[in-house]
């Protein structure tokens, strides 16, 4: 009873909460922290999707590709 109470207050949380979308400043706060992971998690959708999010993060994901930090290192993509 009690894991059913607690299941359904986590869903109702979530639904109730509205996901926030990542920006191009979530992507250099993280990069400013030293955390490039995050950096690129956050990035690189935003240069994959349509409309471009501008020429920061692309330059961003270039050199994080250039250099192999947090994601593996591909001239090509860079």
């Amino acid at each position: 009873m009690r894991r059913d109470l607690v299941l359904a207050t986590s869903l109702v949380v979530a639904i109730a909460s509205p996901a926030r979308a990542q920006t191009p400043r979530d992507g250099i706060d993280a990069l400013a922290r030293g955390d490039y992971q995050a950096t690129a998690s956050v990035l690189n959708p935003l240069v994959e999707s349509w409309p471009p999010a501008g020429p920061l993060p692309d330059f961003v994901m270039g050199a994080l590709y250039e250099n192999g930090i947090g994601v593996p290192a591909d001239r090509l993509r860079a």
